[in-house]
């Protein structure tokens, strides 16, 4: 695990470039559900959902929401969510799709990949773009990490390395951002870095506001907001 940021990115200490975004995000529980203008701010004119694919046994890696509805009977929309249309509503329905559910608070690979792909074509300065890191996020925590003996008798603790700690030391003097229930760090770089940073970014934009991808720790794949072309 490298302890150190891409050659493309840098941290930043000016909070401005994230401040517009919290004014314009609905607040959690100030409607039923999630709305997608609660991961991602009001005022754009279409917003897009993706859905990260479960887990699926055999051959195949992925299961699509789709596949999942008609093995359960569950109808796939817009709103579905993984429990309820993952829940067998007719009888004998067979062996389940998936194995595992859709994995939350990240953009997989086989999302990332093709979605900066695509945003890249969007994007007047692909080599600018800010991005917005959970403080939380994996090696960026610094949290003390212990062995755990099968008996659970005893505990030992792990120290982190140089590098770690050194790296952990310089995360922990950068300035946050909050937003509801998290805080953050802002940094900026290339929009490669949305699928190169260990510590993936729970939102990222372009220089201009043209389009903003979000997504939340609670969340089966990410949520953008764009603007329409002429």
């Amino acid at each position: 695990m490298l302890c150190v940021w891409p050659a493309d990115f840098e941290p930043c200490h000016d909070l401005t470039p994230a401040q517009w975004i919290k004014p314009r995000l609905i607040p959690w529980g100030a409607a039923m559900g999630t709305p997608v203008t609660s991961i991602v701010p009001a005022g754009y004119d279409a917003y897009v959902r993706v859905f990260h694919p479960a887990l699926a046994p055999g051959p195949t890696d992925f299961a699509s929401w789709q596949e999942v509805a008609d093995w359960s009977g569950g109808t796939f929309h817009p709103l579905a969510q993984f429990l309820r249309i993952s829940t067998p509503v007719k009888p004998n329905p067979g062996p389940p799709p998936f194995v595992e559910p859709p994995l939350t608070g990240t953009v997989i690979p086989d999302i990332c990949e093709p979605l900066v792909r695509e945003l890249t074509r969007l994007t007047g300065t692909p080599s600018n773009c800010y991005f917005g890191i959970w403080e939380g996020r994996g090696q960026l925590a610094g949290n003390t990490t212990y062995l755990v003996s099968s008996t659970g008798d005893d505990r030992v603790l792990v120290a982190p390395d140089a590098e770690l700690a050194e790296f952990q030391r310089q995360v922990a003097q950068l300035p946050r951002f909050e937003h509801p229930y998290r805080s953050y760090l802002l940094g900026r770089g290339s929009i490669r870095v949305a699928c190169d940073l260990d510590s993936q970014p729970l939102w990222f934009r372009p220089l201009a506001h043209s389009w903003i991808n979000g997504t939340v720790v609670v969340a089966r794949g990410p949520r953008l907001g764009g603007r329409i072309r002429d």
